[in-house]
């Protein structure tokens, strides 16, 4: 009895430490594909920013495991246009996680209809995006 005790004890430690070890996703993606200011950092696999889309309100270190809303896509280098819906916040896009490689700077209430038209360098390539505190980072 004490053994079988033991073993419980041990195995309830062991579930707890691997459940603390789970790492939530980083920018909070919504469940839904509403842009506007509240969400107001906006990426669709598609040009024109229709859906699939994935919204957030945050910065976002890695793409890398998240997913368009409703859909299995990967956001990881699929990103065809951008919006930032945000009134006075300014959103820079990177190619790397952790903000890193080649970036571009999306002013507040602008958008990006189709990020070929900065060339190679930008379409379906986006990683990573960071959060200005203000505006007037562009």
């Amino acid at each position: 009895m004490r053994k079988l005790i033991s073993k419980l004890m041990l195995a309830a430690i062991v579930s707890g430490l691997l459940g603390a070890l789970v790492i939530p996703a980083a920018a909070g993606w919504a469940g839904n594909n509403t842009c506007n200011t509240t969400s107001g950092i906006c990426v669709s696999l598609d040009d024109n920013n229709g859906v699939p889309r994935a919204v957030t309100c945050c910065s976002d270190n890695t793409y890398v495991g998240d997913k368009y809303f409703n859909t299995t896509t990967n956001i990881d280098n699929t990103v065809s246009s951008v919006r930032n819906a945000f009134a006075g916040n300014d959103v820079t896009f990177h190619v790397n996680t952790n903000g890193g490689g080649d970036s571009f700077c999306q002013d507040s209430g602008t958008q990006d209809n189709d990020l070929g038209w900065f060339g190679s360098d930008f379409d379906d390539k986006l990683s990573s995006h960071n959060k200005s505190a203000g505006d007037g980072v562009c």
